[in-house]
């Protein structure tokens, strides 16, 4: 390959790929990052473990629910009866066997009339655990979020980069082939024609690694996501949402973050298994109805049937003191939910206070970044105007490219990471999906929803 900058491909390549770039980025159908983040949350399977475990905990909702309802029962039975008791020696007057055909039915109906609030607790118990998952799954669907926001923006910080360096490398391209020029009059000299040389093949090498990073990116992008990246569209900085201060930003984390959320409702479920455990040391009280036909019992022959009314109260006076280690079970339990609960908030704290300083130092350094490449842009103008007028070498042009070039590509990555601190303080305030305008029920479909609606 020509590395010399003269008629060789090396000096058409380079802006024939970031030409390529812009091109297959813009005429793609967009993909908005909303549409990539909604599209990952809906099929990723780490979402899909959560979702599931909260649909689980809806349905134990109906579990605990059914402690209200009547438990009907049915029993049949029909086969062959031997008997030899007094009632059968007697009406016999022997000592055989008799031998029956033996049937039964019974239909037996029981209502809970009182069970020490026991499937009262278990109601806000069960429902406490779901309203809990379900808040694990708003947490699973903002942390993928805040994953592809990441992956999508690498791609695109990745293009532009590609970009950057094919100009750069343009730039060196042209710059030697004035020296070489200016060498064949015997205007310049061998050194400078060497010097160039050696920074071209550097710039040619940082553009194979920007064209490397932008595979690389891709391969992660699909992998988060679940498809190409294709048509990205940068997001803006989103400043009107972030808030004025740390402070402020904890405030809010506290009311709807919602790891927080769901760990208050662990707490709640915990509370309401403990006073189920009071349930033990009180009555159970049933309304039981009963019906049963049954025709040759005990060796005598014809029906014996009969129907029942009942209330019935079942009290335990002894079991092994179970109870009281159930209750003091689940006491250590709500303690140990109120310590979650407690390193839930120093957890989110702690990554609001990482997120928030990321976000402030960004801010600050981004006046500065903006300032070097206005700066360096004027420089280069101005060394352009002297090497005009003969004060200036084609490699004063040079190194006021190289500077330049590195200017706007620190200012690249930098604005690439300040939108993504912005998502970061969101996220650990837990407003990201709202930001973004996705929807966090999306994730179940209308026979999901349905089922929620129905045992809620």
């Amino acid at each position: 390959m020509d590395l010399t900058g003269g008629n060789g491909s090396m000096g058409k390549l380079p802006k024939l790929g970031a030409i390529a770039i812009l091109a297959w980025s813009g005429t793609l159908s967009a993909q908005t990052l909303m549409e990539a983040a909604s599209y990952t949350i809906e099929s990723s399977p780490d979402v899909a473990i959560v979702k599931n475990q909260y649909l689980s905990r809806i349905e134990q909702i109906g579990i605990s629910k059914a402690g209200y309802l009547p438990t009907v029962d049915l029993a049949l039975g029909w086969g062959g009866e031997w008997t030899n008791s007094p009632s059968t020696r007697a009406s016999t007057g022997s000592s055989d066997y008799v031998d029956l055909e033996r049937g039964e039915a019974s239909l037996t109906a029981s209502q809970m009339l009182y069970d020490g609030l026991r499937t009262r607790n278990d109601m806000s118990r069960t429902r406490a655990e779901a309203e809990a998952q379900r808040f694990q799954l708003w947490t699973a669907a903002e942390n993928t979020t805040l994953e592809v926001a990441d992956a999508y923006m690498s791609v695109i910080n990745a293009k532009e980069a590609a970009v950057l360096a094919a100009d750069n490398l343009e730039a060196h391209i042209e710059i030697l082939n004035g020296i070489r020029k200016r060498s064949e009059h015997g205007l310049g000299s061998a050194s400078d024609l060497s010097q160039v040389k050696g920074r071209l093949s550097r710039a040619h090498t940082n553009y194979l690694a920007t064209d490397n990073n932008v595979l690389d990116a891709q391969a992660r992008f699909y992998k988060v996501v679940g498809r190409e990246a294709l048509g990205l569209i940068k997001p803006q900085p989103v400043d009107q949402n972030m808030p004025v201060s740390y402070e402020l930003a904890l405030e809010r984390a506290g009311k709807v973050h919602p790891t927080l959320l769901s760990s208050q409702l662990d707490i709640d479920a915990a509370v309401a298994q403990l006073k189920i455990q009071d349930s033990n040391f009180r009555p159970d009280i049933r309304l039981e109805l009963g019906g049963t036909w049954n025709n040759n019992l005990d060796g005598s022959v014809g029906y014996n049937n009969d129907l029942t009314a009942m209330i019935r109260m079942r009290y335990n006076l002894f079991n092994g003191k179970s109870d009281s280690y159930r209750k003091k079970d689940a006491y250590y339990k709500l303690m140990e939910a109120s310590a979650i609960r407690d390193r839930a908030q120093r957890q989110v704290a702690e990554g609001m206070s990482l997120s928030w300083n990321a976000y402030q130092l960004l801010e600050r350094q981004m006046e500065f970044l903006e300032a070097h490449v206005i700066e360096s842009e004027k420089t280069l103008d101005a060394y352009e105007q002297q090497f005009k007028l003969g004060r200036r070498t084609l490699v004063d042009l040079l190194d006021a490219e190289n500077e330049l070039f590195e200017a706007r590509r620190e200012l690249l990555t930098a604005d690439k990471d300040r939108i993504m601190t912005q998502f970061r303080v969101l996220n650990a305030m837990g407003d990201l999906l709202s930001v973004l305008n996705i929807d966090r029920e999306a994730v179940l479909n209308d026979e999901e929803r349905q089922e929620i609606s129905h045992l809620n």
